[in-house]
């Protein structure tokens, strides 16, 4: 049911291109032939797997979206699912989140987490570097963001808590700078070893209002056989990697962050990440930092209220 939900975003995205009538007629005609996939859609009510399907793996699988298009001639249904789910899952987690992001300026998301942080033992952040995300149009709006993200967080949490907050970037091995395989293009969050989200969304307004995007939210049954879940499988290869440690090293969540550096530890050699002050301790690496005036941050990373000039309000979901 997953897959189909995922053919159906993908025909559903589709066919409201302008120009999919033309690409869907035969090559003979100029076009590209008719869309493959249309058979594979989800129907309509269809809950049980269809064509004596059977059921494959353990894993229950949700798909959320963000669809926002705005036009004065064609009228669509505005979704943000991605966001309330997100949101959801966040208040849900009582044991640790861990994110996998590009950007992570997405301030809804930052309150939700500091309300939560109460019932977590640790939030793990891993991101790019601001480095690596500004542009010559933004050279310090990124700052400005991460700084904020973690200030919205501090605003909503009691400081007894700032500190289960860890936010890194990675780093070469060789070299221990930005370079090769330093840049994060994930965007994946782990909550209690239970659920795992893997999509298109950023942690940023576009992400979760005003782009078109998907994500699948996946878990398993309880006690799956009594073996680990799929997103206690994709934390461990991921913790894995980017820390050099065998999978049995970080096959339990709990005292997990205590495996990531802490900040102004030396980077062993084996370990591809380091700390990343982006605001949350009390002495910043920076100065309060303001957003670029070469172009607005409200162009740069539009919400649901930043989409005007078309003369159209979508509906909303």
């Amino acid at each position: 049911t997953g897959a189909r939900c995922l053919v159906d975003v993908f025909v559903e995205r589709w066919k409201a291109h302008p120009k999919h009538i033309d690409l869907d007629k035969d090559r003979k005609s100029g076009g590209k032939g008719p869309l493959i996939g249309e058979n594979d859609r989800l129907r309509e009510n269809e809950k049980a797997p269809v064509n004596g399907e059977k059921p494959l793996g353990d894993q229950y699988v949700a798909i959320a979206r963000t669809f926002n298009f705005v036009s004065k001639s064609i009228k669509c249904v505005k979704e943000q699912s991605i966001k309330y789910s997100m949101l959801g899952a966040i208040q849900a987690a009582r044991k640790f989140i861990y994110i996998e992001d590009q950007y992570l300026w997405n301030f809804d998301a930052a309150e939700a987490i500091g309300k939560a942080l109460q019932n977590l033992q640790y939030v793990i952040i891993l991101i790019s570097h601001v480095d690596q995300v500004k542009s010559a149009a933004n050279p310090d709006g990124g700052e400005w963001a991460h700084y904020t993200f973690m200030q919205v967080i501090k605003a909503n949490c009691k400081e007894e808590h700032y500190d289960k907050v860890k936010v890194f970037h990675r780093v070469f091995k060789d070299t221990g700078g930005l370079g090769r395989h330093t840049y994060v293009h994930a965007k994946c969050w782990v909550f209690d070893d239970e659920l795992a989200v893997i999509g298109s969304a950023n942690c940023n307004r576009r992400g979760w209002e005003s782009d078109s995007e998907v994500a699948a939210a996946i878990f398993d049954e309880k006690n799956p056989r009594n073996r680990r879940s799929f997103a206690q499988t994709l934390r461990m290869g991921l913790w894995s990697e980017h820390l050099g440690l065998t999978e049995d090293k970080v096959f339990n969540w709990l005292g997990g962050d205590k495996l990531w550096p802490a900040f102004g530890d030396e980077r062993k050699k084996e370990c591809s990440v380091v700390y990343y002050d982006i605001g949350l301790d009390k002495d910043p690496v920076w100065p309060i930092p303001q957003p670029s005036t070469t172009i607005s941050w409200t162009t740069i990373d539009p919400g649901d209220g930043n989409l005007g000039g078309c003369g159209y309000t979508p509906t909303e979901v």
